[in-house]
């Protein structure tokens, strides 16, 4: 009797020790994307001071120049690092060339830091006062 009663308890913890593994990796690929759909405004070191946004899809990121992308990246977000991989553009990044940096969204204000990249010119490109959240007409 002892035995059996063990063997239940020893398979109801197994199965919630299972279940729980499941719906926290679940839980952590599920996570919003918090920059999807988003457009930010700043300046851009390209090389010049400019004005320029960050407009983010999904999976992609257009650096825009006067309404027109001038570069072209995907992208991914870990919890709070970016990595970036440019597609097509103008700056002198080549194409594929990766690189990582951390962000903070506070108060509508989006800044970055380097965590490392391959491309010089992308890491002087970030202003690090900051993007302004360009908010939805």
């Amino acid at each position: 009797m002892k035995q059996q009663i063990f063997t239940k308890l020893a398979a109801l913890l197994l199965f919630f020790s299972l279940f729980s593994n499941a719906f926290a990796q679940g839980a952590d690929s599920t996570k919003p994307n918090i920059l999807a759909d988003t457009q930010w405004t700043g300046i851009v070191n390209a090389p010049s001071p400019e004005q320029m946004t960050f407009s983010f899809s999904e999976k992609v990121l257009d650096l825009l120049y006067e309404g027109q992308s001038i570069e072209t990246m995907n992208y991914t977000v870990d919890r709070n690092i970016i990595t970036l991989t440019k597609l097509s553009g103008g700056s002198p990044c080549t194409v594929n060339s990766t690189g990582s940096y951390t962000f903070t969204n506070k108060d509508n204000n989006l800044t970055f830091s380097l965590v490392n990249d391959e491309c010089d010119a992308r890491i002087a490109a970030f202003d690090p006062q900051g993007y302004t959240l360009v908010e939805k007409k």
